[in-house]
């Protein structure tokens, strides 16, 4: 990927011709300069899950959302800032 950018781009690189090696320079690069990052393989959704995510089960949890901030309202003129 990176070599197609840099090629699309009509950018120099020193990567040479092969993409794969493109890709590990920047990787291990990247790597380097912030080396508390790390990566992970994400997990997979149970089904049950994902078939729980509808519309009307999103819509239920905004209206419920809505409902309670309406019941806790409070007008910006009625706020108050304390400062210390």
């Amino acid at each position: 990927m990176t070599f197609k950018l840099a090629i699309r781009n009509s950018l120099k690189c020193s990567f040479g011709q092969e993409k794969s090696a493109a890709e590990k320079k920047l990787i291990r690069s990247f790597s380097k300069r912030y080396p508390a990052l790390c990566t992970r393989t994400p997990r997979s959704n149970s089904a049950a899950r994902v078939r729980g995510f509808t519309s009307q089960n999103v819509a239920r949890v905004f209206d419920i959302r809505n409902h309670e901030i309406r019941k806790f309202y409070h007008p910006a003129h009625s706020t108050v800032t304390l400062s210390a």
